[in-house]
Formats: structure tokens, sequence, C-alpha cells
């Protein structure tokens, strides 16, 4: 046990560093979110960290406030208490597995350096796995499994409904997402899809704030891109005999198209990741357990975890497009 303990918590000493990598290192959704974060460190996070509480909460604001208007000379002014302001809430949800060593393998592996490759692939491992589920959870529409954050299928659902303890029916103009059913059966034929792409833009528009994040199926992303080949140019390696089109970064309106398996079929998103956000709190932010041996195992184990959900701030600044065949 104590070379699995020594190497475990050298391996964990070097890992822990980086262990929120675990947050937009394989999956393009949270690479973007990763991406904003960096490129604006002192503005509003995607990821954000919660010291505490027992749900995560947005503020939003829900109406104008009805005491500012024109006044006359020495009128008194309105006092009333305005009623703009609503907390949207959300519950912590807990992703989470564990890291299995046995008896038998730390015999097998017993030379240091092997022990440590051993425990390195198995956090590995680890790591993809939490990202997967994660992924799975980006794209959630909060009741297929009920412990699983709820992602984009519930915050930009397709219907109406109630998404952080607030009702869209109750709101219907500050707490409902731009919705296009109409469909595009020719993306790429008189401009149909650019029109409904930019359409959902506008749509999604709010002042400075737009989307910054295109999410789409395989299919979808293919159309995006050859719209973007066609109003684009032809660039030609000059000096060679290879011709080069096509893009694999692609973005509209400064909005990045990334494709995710997990998007409905003939859907597309467009999100504001400044207001749909990805909250955690501060002591379940992606820990991993000491290795501890169970009494009558013969193994030792550890537990990774994490606390977080999807929050969203204002769902008018996101969009979802339906009924893409082609």
């Amino acid at each position: 046990m104590a070379d699995l303990t020594l190497a475990v918590a050298t391996l964990l000493e070097d890992w822990a560093k980086g262990v929120t990598n675990v947050f937009g290192t394989r999956n393009e959704f949270f690479r973007h979110y990763r991406y904003m974060d960096k490129k604006n460190p002192s503005g509003r996070r995607g990821y954000r960290v919660v010291e505490g509480g027992r749900l995560f909460v947005e503020t939003l604001a829900t109406a104008v406030n009805s005491t500012f208007r024109g006044y006359d000379d020495r009128e008194t002014i309105d006092t009333t208490e305005s009623e703009e302001v609503k907390e949207a809430q959300y519950s912590q949800r807990i992703i989470a597995g564990s890291i299995n060593v046995s008896k038998l393998q730390e015999a097998q592996n017993m030379p240091a350096y092997q022990i440590h490759d051993l425990l390195e692939t198995k956090f590995e491992i680890a790591e993809s796995s939490m990202e997967e589920i994660l992924g799975d959870s980006a794209l959630s529409d909060g009741t297929t499994d009920t412990k699983l954050p709820g992602g984009l299928q519930l915050i930009i659902g397709t219907t109406a409904g109630t998404v952080g303890t607030i009702s869209e029916a109750a709101n219907p103009v500050t707490w409902a997402p731009y919705r296009d059913a109409t469909g595009v059966t020719a993306w790429n034929t008189a401009n149909e899809g650019m029109i409904a792409l930019d359409l959902g833009m506008n749509n999604c528009k709010r002042g400075q704030e737009k989307p910054d994040l295109i999410v789409t199926t395989n299919a979808v992303s293919s159309l995006i891109n050859v719209m973007t080949i066609v109003a684009g140019t032809l660039n030609v390696n000059m000096g060679s005999e290879r011709g080069e089109l096509g893009f694999d970064d692609v973005f509209y309106r400064k909005a990045r198209v990334i494709v995710d398996d997990n998007v409905p079929v003939n859907r597309l998103y467009l999100v504001n990741t400044r207001h749909l956000r990805f909250a955690v709190l501060r002591k379940g932010e992606f820990k991993t357990t000491k290795m501890k041996e169970p009494i009558g195992g013969l193994y030792s184990v550890a537990q990774m975890y994490v606390f977080c959900n999807f929050t969203c701030s204002d769902r008018r600044l996101q969009g979802v497009l339906t009924g893409i065949t082609g």
C-alpha cells in the first residue's frame, strides 16, 4: 500500500493542477466556453465558480422600471416598488465516478514507474468518461436522465416550459427563447438557409449581446460550410498543384459553428454562452478523493466528482431552428 499511496499522492499533486481541464479539452462545446472566458477574462464568464448555497441563482430583468417617466417641476417622484427583477433558480446536480486499483494490479505493477503509468491511464480514462457525461448533459432535456444537468434541450426547448423555476407561460416576453419551426428544405437554394439563420441571429440579439455559438448536427453543419464556400472565395494554393476548398473552422456573424452528435436531427441551436452558463460549486469543482481501502475488499478506490448545472439569465438571447431537412 505504501507504494500505491506514494504513487497516487505524486500523481494527484501533478494531476490536480489541471483537473478543471476536464472542462473543455475534448468536447467542442466546452472548449468554446474556455476560449470565450480566456478571450475576455474580466468579463462575464461562461464557466462560473460559486462559493456556496443550496441553489445556483441567476438574477434577471423581466420588465422596465415603471417609475422612470417624465415629471413636472416639483412633481413628486414615484417611489413605488418595481417588480422588474426575478431570480432563476437551478438545482445542483452531481456527476461522479470511481477509480479502482486492485491489490492484484498493485502487485503486478510493483515498480514505481509501472504503478504510476497504470494510475495515470486510469485517471485519463476517468477524465474522458467525465467529459463524455458532461457532453451528454450539454444537450440534455432534463427529463431523460433527471440526475444529469439540464442542457440546451431544456433551456432552449422547442416548446414553452418552466426553466429555472420561472414559467415561460407567465413571462412570454422576457423568458422565451427564439423559436423557428418553419423549417428549411433547401438550405443553399435562393439563400433559404442563410435567410433563416440570419433571422434567428437578429431575433436573438439585444443591443451588443447576441449568440456566439451555433450548435448543430453534422448534416446541417455541412450545409453551412457549403454556404460559406459559395458566399466566399476559392483559395488556390499558388505555386502548387493543389486547390484548397472548404473550412475546418466556420463562423457566422462571429458565432462559431460546431457539431455535437447529441443534437436532435434537423435542429440548430443559437447560444449566448455569457448568459447560458455552466456553474460549479467551489468545493465540488472536479475534485478527487484520496485512495481508500474498503473493509473486506482487496482494492483501493477514489472518487472523482463535480457539483454543477447549466444556468441561464436571459433566454431571449438563445434560439432554436427545427425542421432543417436539406
